[in-house]
């Protein structure tokens, strides 16, 4: 199991600048969805059940592109 860094930075109410191993990303969160853009892996959209820990992670390629 290896270990994961990753440093969110609050730019505005809602949106967040992500530094990691990976590279810098932002992303843009309401409640329980958010939006991630940049870094290696592309864009994803995440939608969970707030305060449960559950959740979904789909890239953006995938849904349009099935």
């Amino acid at each position: 199991m290896g270990l994961r860094f990753r440093r969110r930075i609050k730019i505005l109410p809602g949106w967040y600048a992500n530094v990691s191993k990976s590279g810098l990303s932002f992303s843009a969160e309401v409640r329980s969805a958010s939006v991630t853009f940049g870094g290696k892996g592309g864009t994803y959209v995440n939608v969970g059940i707030q305060g449960t820990g559950i959740y979904t992670r789909q890239k953006i390629n995938d849904v349009f592109n099935p």
